[in-house]
């Protein structure tokens, strides 16, 4: 019996141990199936782009002009790199009030640490997260029963939570791999931000920024556009453009921010952004050459085709792109045009409104190809 046993418990192990991995393989390996199939499934849904591995779903929500990500993301450089899956939920427009919702970690002092602590006044809540910004009475303002009640909903299920002035981001442990899973999922990301939205139109602007409000009221009159005090904020359209400004909060203080949109989107999976460091913004990937030295090199581009690209980034469009870039940091897409970090003063404010229609303008001029001598005048078609 006790030479039968090793033996009994050898086999046993010998099985368990190829069953095992097995398991774990076949789960890795309807993850990297399932996961591309459900991004697929809810993109055509909701008109989103997914890229090519199937490893990520992005793009603007035909209901709310909100920019979803939800996929892959390379954290770090080199060999020392991880990959991470997030989604991220942009706002509609930046909070303006510094603020910043996380789980609770690590000891008090770190936590003020990095800002400007705040109770809100319920246990429940301040026990599970920590909250920053600038003005606790806006914050707390802003910060409703039913936003606490989603924020805590949405903490619990991915506890890697950051509510921000800017976006709602989760971190999850592993993809969605159920299309109706993913799109309750976004249905999630997409009520909190709904609720953020409508509670941030009942707050006041904080109390630094009274003084832009009749600013911002001026610059309404002066160009027919709609007035929102509580940020302070403008929008409208002119020309056939919807256009935007707003102020919100940055590292370096409060700055204003100009969006225009496209009147017609593309699908070129374009994307220009300022190039940040010698060898661009990405160290490796692309970036589509225009053939003129200072643009190249100011900006990244990318797109599916760079021939079509290269036909939208007319010398008009470029020579405007340079101009507004001259005022605050430049990112362009197949939607928006925006510029953020403008100076809170009259003339920078309308400046950027000018400029950024003058880039749209240019942006949906008719495209010159020249073939040999002939000049055929086109319009570059949306590449699917």
């Amino acid at each position: 019996m006790d030479t039968l046993f090793p033996s009994v418990l050898c086999l046993l192990l010998g099985v368990a141990l190829p069953v095992t991995i097995g398991v774990i393989l076949g789960r890795r390996v309807h993850q990297q199936t399932a996961a591309p199939a459900a991004y697929r499934a809810v993109a055509r849904n909701l008109g989103l782009d997914v890229d090519t591995r199937g490893a990520s779903v992005n793009g603007y929500l035909p209901s709310s002009g909100r920019k979803l990500y939800i996929g892959e993301v390379v954290v770090g450089h080199g060999p020392e790199s991880t990959t991470e899956h997030r989604a991220v939920l942009s706002l509609s427009r930046p909070l303006g009030l510094g603020l910043a919702v996380r789980k609770q970690t690590g000891s008090r002092w770190f936590r003020r640490a990095r800002g400007h602590h705040i109770d809100i006044g319920e246990e429940s809540f301040d026990k599970l997260f920590d909250v920053t910004g600038d003005d606790s009475e806006r914050v707390r303002e802003l910060l409703t029963e039913d936003i606490r009640q989603r924020i805590q909903a949405l903490g619990t299920a991915y506890p890697n939570l950051l509510v921000s002035d800017h976006h709602v981001r989760v971190l999850l442990t592993k993809p969605i791999t159920e299309a109706e899973a993913l799109a309750a999922f976004i249905d999630t990301l997409t009520q909190l931000a709904d609720a953020l939205s409508a509670s941030r139109q009942r707050v006041s602007p904080p109390k630094r920024l009274e003084a832009q409000v009749t600013l911002f009221g001026d610059v309404a009159t002066e160009r027919g556009l709609t007035f929102e005090p509580a940020w302070p904020a403008v929008s409208g359209t002119i020309n056939g453009h919807d256009i935007e400004l707003v102020i919100g909060r940055t590292d370096d203080g409060y700055r204003a921010t100009a969006t225009g949109r496209l009147r017609t989107p593309r699908k070129m999976g374009f994307r220009l952004r300022r190039q940040i460091e010698p060898d661009g913004y990405w160290s490796t990937g692309q970036d589509i050459q225009v053939n003129d030295a200072p643009f190249d090199e100011a900006f990244v581009i990318k797109g599916y085709a760079p021939d079509t690209v290269r036909r939208w980034l007319n010398p008009r469009a470029q020579r405007h792109l340079m101009a507004l870039a001259d005022l605050g940091d430049l990112v362009a897409d197949d939607h928006i045009v925006r510029v953020s970090g403008l100076s809170l003063d009259g003339a920078s404010l309308r400046d950027a409104l000018d400029r950024v229609l003058d880039s749209l303008s240019a942006l949906e001029d008719r495209v010159e190809d020249r073939v040999g001598d002939t000049v055929k005048a086109t319009t570059p078609e949306p590449v699917s």
